[in-house]
């Protein structure tokens, strides 16, 4: 009997060399798609074979039509894509009769993670979020500012939006004057314009959920102890922590409301009283995935299940607390940021001495695995190309 096989996009991710490894471990035929041969996931001993197709960014349809092509070649049972371009150009392009994906309506899908209708429906459903002020037209933008005052955080109402065929992203921006509002405003508007909302200090957190059709099947939670950019962006060293009951009931309750289908990740703020804050849903594998799977939660394998019609045993879904996973070189970025930009020789020593602690006695290195080692050199390699042509 043929084995089941799939397709999994964006191979130049981290999320997407998770899943390669997992579903390639429990038995199935992994194919990988990027925009250039190689890439991470295809250096797996997981991956069967790899397929280089255009940037979803660069060229939507193109990216999908190939797509819907390699399923009609191939009959895969399941593609799955990782990265938000990926995702926005296949629910805008192919017919989803032709290609399996684990994705929920298009209406539904920009529902969530719309930053300004997430926040409403998270409040509606008893998740905390911060004050937001939502700028539609840039001349609203400096009345609004003024209101929420300095310094605060710009942030389009989506992250990426797709325009002539390309998908255009628009950044998060901290401003901290009405001069440099101005300067953000003399830019590009993101169409359905920004939330405007003051600075929120504390722990980055993250609870992650696999749904069938507005039923959460698995859930998982974890903690960013360190990021880059240091000042709050990408999980460099994060550690799986218990999903509160109330946090839990509460995204159980949202994306019932919505009939969410397929992984999401929501991103929180533990914020000095303790309350978590709903900061953004994404409908994605996140970068921190292996930290999931590691813990006991195996995301990828438990979506094949689903695909197949398969409910998770409990026994799939609890995980360990306290686990520790580190992406090495997203932590020597780390390392560079703040002796960069950090002031005071005290304060770069004590970034250093961190770094050198690596993070605890347990700590498993994300990338690097002894039994697959090739991802890991490869990741290495590009690192240092790209270090020697800043």
């Amino acid at each position: 009997m043929t084995e089941p096989r799939v397709l999994v996009l964006d191979g130049e991710q981290r999320s997407a060399l998770a899943v390669t490894r997992s579903l390639g471990a429990a038995g199935l035929r992994v194919d990988v798609g990027a925009a250039a041969e190689p890439c991470l996931a295809s250096r797996s001993r997981h991956a069967a074979h790899t397929h280089t197709l255009p940037a979803p960014a660069q060229d939507a349809a193109g990216f999908a039509a190939a797509v819907e092509a390699l399923c009609r070649q191939h009959d895969y049972a399941l593609v799955i894509p990782v990265t938000d371009p990926s995702v926005t150009a296949l629910l805008t392009h192919v017919d989803r009769g032709r290609v399996p994906l684990p994705l929920p309506a298009a209406r539904v899908h920009a529902q969530l993670v719309d930053k300004g209708q997430a926040l409403e429906l998270g409040r509606q459903c008893g998740l905390d979020a911060p004050p937001s002020w939502h700028a539609r037209e840039r001349e609203d933008l400096c009345a609004l500012a003024e209101e929420a005052g300095y310094p605060l955080i710009v942030k389009p109402v989506r992250s990426a939006t797709l325009v002539d065929n390309r998908l255009r992203s628009h950044k998060v921006r901290r401003v901290a004057s009405p001069a440099a509002l101005s300067d953000f405003a003399r830019e590009e508007w993101p169409p359905g314009g920004v939330l405007l909302q003051r600075v929120l200090r504390g722990e980055g957190r993250g609870v992650f959920v696999l749904c069938r059709h507005g039923e959460v099947l698995a859930q998982f939670a974890h903690r960013r102890l360190r990021e880059k950019p240091p000042s709050g962006g990408v999980s460099v060293l994060c550690e799986s922590a218990p999903v509160p009951a109330e946090v839990g009931a509460a995204v159980r309750k949202l994306v019932a409301a919505v009939g969410w289908h397929g992984v999401a990740m929501f991103e929180f703020k533990l914020d000095d009283a303790g309350r978590y804050c709903l900061m953004e849903v994404n409908g994605r594998f996140w970068g921190s995935l292996q930290l999931a799977i590691d813990a006991g939660v195996d995301f990828p394998r438990l979506l094949w299940a689903m695909s197949q019609g398969r409910t998770p045993a409990p026994h799939e879904l609890g995980y360990r607390v306290g686990l520790r996973e580190r992406w090495w070189l997203g932590d020597l970025d780390h390392l560079y940021l703040r002796l960069r930009h950090d002031s005071g020789l005290r304060a770069r020593w004590q970034a250093l001495r961190v770094f050198l602690a690596g993070g605890g006695p347990q700590v498993i290195n994300e990338v690097r695995r002894p039994d697959d080692a090739a991802p890991f050199w490869f990741e290495l390699r590009s690192w240092l190309r790209r270090l020697i042509h800043v």
